[in-house]
Order: C-alpha cells, then structure tokens, then sequence
C-alpha cells in the first residue's frame, strides 16, 4: 500500500518541474521513510509522513501537514492559513 501510494505521488509530481531552491522527495529518501499512515508531498517537494484521522493538518503552505489518502484536512476553506483536523472525506 505504502509502495502504491508513493509511486502515484511521485508519477503526479514527476512531470512538473520545481525550482532549484525546492527541495524534492527522492526515491531513496521515501523509501527509508516509516509513515504510518502513508507518505505526502510537503509544501516544498520534500518528504513528509501523512496525517492520520483526527491529527492537525493546514496551517501556512500546509505546515502542519496533510492528511492521508481518504481524509480531508476540515478548516476554514476561506482562510489559506487555517488550521483543521483530519476527517473522513
């Protein structure tokens, strides 16, 4: 399941380029990664582990992260900077 996702993950974002001052998700980097509830692409292309149900999400250029594949970060949609919680989309 982890392997699936990341490979999605990485064929949706493998097509765009990022700025040289991004940094990016390598293969090798994910791959060591043990998320538990999957693997997200943070806001500047690098690695990050998925949030699980009920965990915070959102804040600023998603700083406190995004939530796994079925779950939507609930917040205040109007707001780019607002925080939320994990829930069942």
């Amino acid at each position: 399941m982890k392997l699936l996702l990341f490979a999605s993950l990485f064929l949706a974002i493998g097509g765009r380029r990022m700025q040289m001052w991004r940094k990016r998700c390598e293969v090798a980097v994910a791959s060591a990664m043990d998320c538990p509830y999957g693997l997200a692409i943070g806001a500047y292309g690098d690695c990050t582990c998925a949030k699980a149900f009920g965990d915070e999400c959102g804040g600023p250029n998603n700083a406190l992260g995004k939530c796994d594949v079925g779950l939507l970060c609930d917040k205040n949609m109007a707001d780019p900077s607002a925080e939320g919680k994990c829930v069942f989309g």
